[in-house]
């Protein structure tokens, strides 16, 4: 029987510092998209999608310190993210899938996620530890019943975990939830989070 709400996350243990960022990206995925937002989800706007990480490292780096920092983080110029985790420091590049219908997902992500990989580990000066990211949108049938709908997020969680990635994150709420998580309609039930290590 499908669950009727599904987040998580699992990341390798060479990712210092991740599974928190990870955790905060999903947890602060209720803070994006209320309902006086002008567009309809986060997803469609490529600033947008990059916002809920930031916002997740932001949040991150505060808990490591015990306290909010003052230099918030922003991507640069040059499409990168400079963050440092537990004393490891990060450079960050980001992709984005277009909108995917249903399972068969992972060739369009994988391909995004080297794109970002590659893009990361030439950004990065020597004491930097390159990261690809890849976030990826399904988009469903709106009149999709409850339970299908479940059970499509079911199959492409499961396509997830066969990705070969360093980290993964998932959040795909229940209807019982979305007035909490305002970024979801009835056409987007969910967003992923795909990372690499570049070693």
């Amino acid at each position: 029987m499908p669950r009727s709400a599904m987040h998580g996350l699992r990341c390798s243990p060479t990712l210092v510092g991740w599974t928190r960022l990870l955790d905060e990206w999903v947890v602060g995925l209720t803070s994006f998209n209320r309902p006086s937002d002008a567009s309809a989800t986060c997803w469609e706007d490529p600033v947008s999608t990059r916002a809920t990480l930031v916002a997740a490292a932001d949040r991150a780096r505060s808990f490591a310190l015990s306290s909010p920092s003052e230099d918030r983080l922003a991507f640069q110029d040059d499409g990168t993210l400079r963050v440092e985790l537990q004393g490891c420091r990060y450079v960050v590049c980001t992709d984005q899938t277009s909108p995917i219908g249903g399972t068969g997902f992972e060739a369009d992500a994988l391909n995004a996620l080297d794109r970002a990989a590659t893009r990361a580990q030439e950004a990065a000066a020597p004491a930097e530890h390159p990261v690809g990211v890849v976030f990826v949108t399904p988009v469903m049938d709106a009149g999709l019943a409850p339970e299908k709908r479940a059970a499509a997020a079911d199959a492409i969680i499961a396509d997830s975990r066969r990705c070969p990635t360093s980290a993964a994150a998932y959040s795909f709420p229940s209807p019982a939830e979305t007035d909490r998580y305002h970024y979801v309609n009835d056409e987007y039930p969910g967003a992923l989070v795909l990372v690499r290590s570049v070693a």
